[in-house]
């Protein structure tokens, strides 16, 4: 069986305003609420991100260039044969090493959806369609606030096609 890898990033890449900063985007501990999807499940005595949950956004997607392969590889996992791996480097990216949160299948809802920007970030369509969502949503859903959603993606050729990578159920175009 294949596996297909997506490292989230524990800090804000450079030329970010956070990037170097204190703040950290605590997408594992957003990426494992956002697998709860209702309200925050991790209550629980001794959870480590108990007093944190209530103010995380959860991570319910993640968007990344090169649409037709991501295309590809979710293609495999929704038909069984391959696993999305979500990962998180240990400590420095690419001189550490590679820690697995969790490994999601067909059942557990991966999808994909193609975005395209004609007007960062204003305007854009999902699998083509207008109006579906806002900026505000993707930005939530990909567990940033909108300005920190802005910053992240303003060095990146926003002309070509985005996955919308999805870790639930959830599709914006229903």
């Amino acid at each position: 069986m294949r596996t297909y890898i997506i490292i989230l990033s524990k800090t804000f890449p450079k030329g970010h305003r956070w990037h170097g900063s204190r703040y950290h985007t605590h997408f594992h501990e957003k990426f494992f609420l956002g697998q709860h999807h209702v309200g925050c499940p991790l209550k629980e005595e001794g959870c480590e991100i108990k007093n944190k949950c209530f103010n995380l956004i959860p991570k319910i997607h993640t968007i990344r260039t090169n649409y037709a392969w991501w295309e590809h590889c979710i293609k495999d996992v929704q038909e069984g044969k391959a696993v999305l791996s979500i990962r998180q480097w240990e400590g420095e990216p690419y001189r550490s090493q590679q820690v697995e949160l969790a490994r999601l299948r067909a059942e557990d809802g991966v999808g994909i959806e193609e975005l395209k920007f004609y007007n960062f970030p204003s305007y854009f369509t999902v699998n083509g369609k207008v109006g579906i969502c806002n900026s505000l949503d993707l930005a939530r859903n990909d567990g940033l606030k909108t300005d920190d959603w802005i910053d992240w993606f303003k060095d990146t050729d926003t002309t070509q096609s985005f996955a919308i990578i999805h870790f639930t159920r959830f599709r914006y175009d229903k």
